[in-house]
């Protein structure tokens, strides 16, 4: 539902209700893919903070990269962690936007 004037929030909580034992193995495997790589993280611009099955992932930094206005850096990670990614996220002329593992 979309409402035109809300107020604006600083986190949003989603909770999603899983019945069935084949999507939950299939929703847990899909959050350990993430987990792993963090790059759809870097895909939503408005997306900073997830936390997947208690394990929260974060845009750390991030800069412009060698293209302006096409590219950027994203470190992604858990806070307080060694263990952080970087991606570089580039946008295509037709809009769309792609992402690559660089260490």
């Amino acid at each position: 539902m979309w409402i035109e004037n809300a107020r604006g929030v600083d986190q949003v909580t989603i909770r999603v209700r899983i019945e069935d034992s084949q999507r939950e193995e299939a929703v847990t495997q899909e959050f350990e893919r993430w987990c792993a790589s963090a790059l759809p993280l870097a895909l939503f611009r408005c997306l900073r903070c997830i936390e997947l099955a208690g394990q929260r992932l974060e845009v750390l930094s991030q800069e412009p990269g060698p293209v302006p206005r096409r590219t950027r850096i994203l470190r992604i990670g858990a806070a307080g962690s060694a263990a952080v990614i970087t991606h570089l996220v580039a946008r295509g002329a037709e809009g769309r936007t792609g992402g690559e593992r660089l260490g």
